[in-house]
């Protein structure tokens, strides 16, 4: 219970620390600039899962069964450097292609220095957390925020350098610092053996992964994609600060998401149905009185440049709101032991959140954006509820 709490307090302050950076990137930064950073952002993210390939979940989750600390030690340096060359192997031709295409747009040249360095903390804190020394991992987070914060307001006060590239070289630097230390705590040795070799073997191992985390990949990030080839790079920073404080009202439910687990299983689906209806209802409607003063605490926390988008995170607040319920739904979708349906409600959320993106940020921009998560969110929400509604029906016809 202890290191839950630890973790916890950890994981909280590490996310503190990366809405201070954020607030003072919006306040202090161009938002083209951090409209083109958000860009190289998500091509990081989409390489992220390419250069992995499923490896990561595959050889942890191997490791996690190896049974005493000299076995699991040799075992942990062997996978640690066929990862880390399997991700260098990969990423290659995506670094010599945006090489070649840098004139036009540096975009994905950027976004694979990104990726190389995330891939790189990645695997260490996966590894970390695996091996029990889960506490340093979760500390260097936080160091790797504080870092990225210094160098952000350092740069930003003492050089020339362009928004996007102070926001670069913060999450680069404080990425591969964060990711060498945690390899160094752990022993690890990567630039050995055979890289056709490592692929080969991870590839035959781990495909069903990597597919499974495609398919999840274009699930959550396929709206985003859309918005960032359709829309201009301000648009693009605009949509990223309405969404920060959404954002880190996402994470802070990842944060306590394993305490609702033992709770609504002990729900009936009925009790819990007029709940979560009930309060997201009294939720959105305080949302809507108070939008007057939400726009205004949104400009005071991030600037006066931001007043002709604050209407965006009032739609992005009742966005929130929704879409927690919708992951509470499906929590108890899978306590219930329904998790197909839930998997069928993301199935079916993915076919229609590609048309509509496309049709409603073409036809309306960066509003057509904020309803298209809006609707597919409450899409989603009325599906599973729809779903919970169903079980005892489902049950009997089980039987």
């Amino acid at each position: 219970m202890g290191n839950i709490l630890l973790f916890g307090g950890v994981a909280g302050l590490s996310l503190i620390v990366n809405q201070i950076t954020n607030i003072y990137v919006a306040r202090h930064l161009e938002i083209s600039e951090i409209g083109y950073y958000v860009v190289a952002l998500l091509i990081s993210t989409i390489l992220g899962v390419i250069v992995d390939l499923g490896a990561r979940m595959h050889y942890t989750t191997r490791l996690a069964k190896v049974r005493g600390p000299l076995r699991r030690a040799k075992y942990l340096r062997a996978i640690a450097s066929c990862i880390t060359r399997l991700n260098l192997l990969i990423s290659v031709p995506f670094f010599v292609i945006g090489a070649l295409i840098y004139g036009i747009n540096g975009a994905l040249f950027f976004g694979t220095i990104i990726c190389l360095s995330s891939s790189l903390y990645s695997n260490a804190f996966a590894f970390s957390q695996v091996n029990g020394r889960g506490r340093v991992a979760q500390l260097s987070n936080v160091l790797m925020e504080v870092g990225r914060l210094a160098v952000v307001v350092l740069l930003s006060k003492f050089s020339n350098l362009s928004g996007f590239a102070i926001l670069f070289s913060s999450i680069v630097s404080s990425r591969l610092i964060a990711g060498l230390f945690l390899q160094e705590r752990l022993g690890l040795a990567f630039l050995r053996g055979n890289f056709l070799r490592s692929f080969k073997q991870t590839y035959r191992r781990a495909s069903n992964i990597f597919f499974s985390a495609v398919m999840s990949l274009i699930n959550v990030k396929s709206g985003e994609m859309l918005v960032a080839a359709i829309l201009p790079a301000a648009r693009v920073g605009e949509l990223n600060i309405a969404m920060q404080i959404p954002a880190a009202g996402l994470r802070v439910f990842e944060l306590v998401k394993p305490s609702f687990v033992a709770k609504l299983s002990r729900l009936s689906e009925q009790k819990f149905l007029v709940m979560l209806v009930t309060v997201i209802s009294a939720s959105l409607i305080c949302v809507l009185l108070l939008s007057p003063i939400l726009k205004e605490i949104f400009v005071l926390i991030y600037g006066e440049k931001v007043r002709e988008v604050a209407f965006l995170f009032i739609w992005l607040a009742c966005w929130l709101i929704v879409s927690l319920g919708n992951y509470l739904a499906s929590i108890m979708l899978v306590v219930k032991g329904r998790s197909d349906r839930d998997l069928l409600t993301n199935k079916v959320a993915l076919l229609i959140s590609m048309p509509a993106y496309a049709l409603l940020v073409q036809k309306l921009g960066l509003v057509g954006a904020v309803m298209s998560m809006c609707l597919i969110a409450f899409f989603s929400a009325i599906l599973n509820c729809y779903w919970l509604v169903e079980l005892p029906r489902l049950r009997n016809a089980k039987r």
